[in-house]
């Protein structure tokens, strides 16, 4: 199961002080079943969203609060893949709140819908992260820059609070 664990800072923080306790704190995640897939870090230092697949969205919120790892929310989303990293662009996170409940099949249909007016900002929709009542999700974007997406998602009437450039940061390899 993925889970989706948010964090903001009301000071900017480097990752590296993040990544030490989230390091002092792996045997916490280790204990639970929970295993980092990926970070997505925000350019102006005060927005993380980490990737975890763990049991369930408990599991995780243990594993953090054990390590005393601040975050704002940790809950289990489905992963919707849309497409693969192309060249060039940067990483750009939306955040959305859902006025209704969406589900997968929502989310292809507003994806396939507004295809040309991505392609036309130059923006790929990667993945999509839905939380379990459909109201919540974040998407992952590759595009010129943050402004693209936001504009396309505009043109597009897709409701967003926010996007943001993003660092991506994944364990090393084993």
């Amino acid at each position: 199961r993925t889970v989706v664990v948010e964090r903001t800072f009301a000071v900017p923080v480097a990752f590296e002080d993040v990544q030490s306790i989230e390091e002092r704190g792996a045997w916490g995640l280790e204990a639970h079943g929970v295993r980092f897939l990926r970070t997505w870090f925000s350019r102006d230092r005060r927005r993380m969203i980490c990737l975890y697949e763990a049991p369930d969205a408990e599991s995780v919120r243990l594993a953090e609060e054990k390590a005393g790892v601040p975050f704002d929310s940790a809950w289990a989303a489905q992963v919707i893949s849309h497409e693969e990293p192309g060249a060039g662009g940067e990483a750009i996170v939306v955040e959305r709140r859902l006025p209704e409940p969406l589900d997968e099949a929502g989310i292809r249909d507003a994806v396939a819908g507004g295809a040309w007016c991505l392609q036309q900002y130059g923006c790929r929709i990667l993945a999509t992260f839905l939380a379990g009542d459909g109201r919540r999700c974040l998407c992952v974007f590759q595009a010129p820059d943050a402004e693209s997406v936001r504009q396309a998602q505009k043109r597009m009437g897709m409701p967003f609070e926010t996007a943001w450039p993003a660092t991506v940061h994944e364990p090393p390899a084993a």
